[in-house]
């Protein structure tokens, strides 16, 4: 395929416009970049953005695939740790509750450590998370994922228009890893 890959819907352009714009760049928030500067301030409906996320995070601890779904736009997507790419609310959904039916899925702890407007309508939230298996009693470090969360505003309710799971590996830098993990266990 030659030339750009363009989305497909209008809300799907304006995010994908919304990502090219240049940003400062500045350091994100946590105990990996010495740092530290809040990005969050500045975003004035911050909120309801870290409320979408935990809605998220309670959705899949309660292992229910609309209550997952209910938080993505229409033509929402998520891409799993694996690559995995799922398009759609209602796709969303019924994988979700499959996956929930079919296997023992951990619980999800996650710290927020950003949010950031693109435009008056669209915010990236990037937040670290870790699992605890069924069963067990701590954090599996090798489950540990940041989250990369696209939200975006529609007709005043705000809904993830991209969620991106990339596993948190931190180049095999074993203090970094000890460091979430601590963090995590701590927001427990």
């Amino acid at each position: 395929m030659n030339g750009p890959v363009r989305p497909a819907t209008a809300r799907g352009r304006a995010v994908a416009r919304a990502c090219t714009l240049a940003l400062p760049q500045t350091q994100l928030s946590h105990p990996h970049h010495p740092q530290e500067q809040s990005l969050s301030a500045g975003h004035p409906q911050d909120t309801q953005i870290r409320a979408l996320y935990a809605r998220f995070l309670a959705g899949w601890n309660q292992r229910s695939g609309v209550s997952v779904s209910s938080v993505f736009a229409d033509d929402g997507e998520m891409i799993d740790l694996d690559g995995t790419l799922r398009s759609g609310r209602l796709t969303i959904a019924a994988d979700m509750r499959r996956i929930f039916a079919e296997r023992s899925i951990p619980t999800f702890v996650g710290v927020v450590r950003s949010v950031r407007r693109l435009t008056e309508n669209v915010a990236v939230l990037h937040a670290v998370a870790g699992m605890v298996p069924p069963g067990a009693e701590a954090l599996d470090p090798s489950l540990h994922t940041v989250h990369a969360l696209t939200a975006v505003e529609d007709a005043g309710r705000w809904r993830i228009a991209v969620l991106q799971s990339t596993p948190a590996r931190y180049g095999g830098r074993a203090e970094a890893l000890a460091a979430l993990t601590a963090e995590l266990e701590a927001a427990r």
